[in-house]
């Protein structure tokens, strides 16, 4: 119940503003007395609302499901989102799958991005080893350590930044959690906890 208070908070909240307003004109304004004022004030609201959370729900399918899946020489199936372009690739010899992702631009991937992509490939060690110190370091809790975060996915966003997400592994008596790590030019430049919050929408690459 919490958790859809606050997922649908601003609609509620949308709600009684406009019920509010429309209430005090009607009633005010229009002379109507104070019941058939609110219901209808009531009514007017909920439907524009529901207006609202439709056009919101068209918006957030775009995210959750692909618009069409292409087979590339390197990548294998890549799913195209709305603004994002996904891949599950086994990479660095780990032995578990985990996501690959990018923007969409006019090609999936572009040039950039391939090339970003091969150059952490070929660094991927060095990376991973950097990751690891850093996040050794975080005094947050629980403690970072490998064998309870693998990583889940790599973000490439722009021809020299790219992140790595480390996630908890399921469990059913907890919330997810996890770690970043940012790049640029392949130097950590920011680190930490990964902050979960009660999204719309999948997590866009």
């Amino acid at each position: 119940m919490a958790f859809w208070l606050n997922y649908y908070s601003g609609s509620i909240k949308a709600a009684l503003v406009i019920t509010c307003a429309l209430g005090i004109a009607l009633i005010g304004l229009g002379g109507l007395s104070p019941v058939p004022g609110l219901l209808i004030a009531t009514s007017c609201a909920v439907s524009f609302v529901g207006l609202l959370a439709l056009l919101q729900h068209r918006i957030n399918s775009k995210n959750l499901y692909p618009i069409r899946v292409v087979s590339h020489p390197q990548l294998g199936q890549v799913s195209v989102y709305r603004n994002s372009w996904q891949a599950q690739l086994q990479p660095f010899g780990l032995p578990y799958s985990c996501t690959l992702s990018g923007v969409v631009t006019a090609d999936v991937p572009t040039h950039e991005q391939l090339s970003l992509w091969l150059a952490v490939c070929d660094r991927h060690q060095s990376l991973l080893e950097a990751a690891y110190r850093v996040l050794a370091t975080n005094s947050s809790k629980p403690a970072f350590r490998p064998a309870d975060f693998p990583l889940s996915l790599i973000q490439l966003q722009g021809f020299d930044t790219f992140m790595l997400f480390f996630t908890s592994r399921p469990s059913l008596n907890s919330k997810p959690s996890g770690f970043f790590v940012r790049y640029k030019d392949m130097a950590v430049i920011e680190a930490g906890r990964t902050p979960w919050k009660a999204k719309r929408e999948r997590l866009e690459g």
